[in-house]
């Protein structure tokens, strides 16, 4: 690790200035994750800048399906949520449903699963909301120039 709180980016390949940055932080000087994670987003400043204040900033988050515990539990996304309001940002946590049977096939159940993962606008400090809407069938079409895919569906 470099630097002296144990932070520093790359993009796997030695030599090279990195264009897709993924950032490491090392827990050794941080007193939990929240501490490690404010960190972190104080030393990204710089992608925060092409965004106004007042600007709506949609966090993509899952809750996991029923049962499991493999999520970023709430009162971590309130330190990016926290962070994005300090700049003077409107962030809301989102999700879209799934097309596979279960609780987040639909909006209400997708919602009430959240709820008792303890994703509420209190834990979080913003709103969670279903992108899609209550069956997941409100998007629309994005150009995209991939070699097998033309275009995607994205929530609207």
């Amino acid at each position: 690790m470099q630097g002296k709180d144990s932070i520093h980016a790359s993009d796997g390949k030695a030599g090279r200035t990195p264009s897709n940055v993924v950032y490491f932080s090392s827990f050794k000087k941080a007193k939990n994750m929240s501490e490690c994670l404010n960190v972190l987003l104080q030393r990204t400043d710089k992608y925060f800048s092409g965004f106004k204040k007042g600007s709506f900033v949609g966090i993509k988050m899952t809750v996991g399906d029923e049962g499991s515990t493999g999520y970023i539990r709430p009162d971590i996304v309130r330190v990016v949520v926290e962070n994005l309001k300090a700049r003077g940002l409107k962030p809301f946590v989102f999700d879209t449903n799934v097309i596979y049977t279960g609780r987040r096939q639909n909006a209400v159940d997708h919602l009430n699963l959240a709820y008792i993962k303890g994703f509420t606008p209190d834990n979080l400090g913003c709103p969670y909301i279903i992108a899609d809407s209550v069956f997941g069938t409100d998007s629309r079409v994005i150009e995209v120039d991939f070699r097998n895919i033309k275009e995607i569906r994205v929530p609207s």
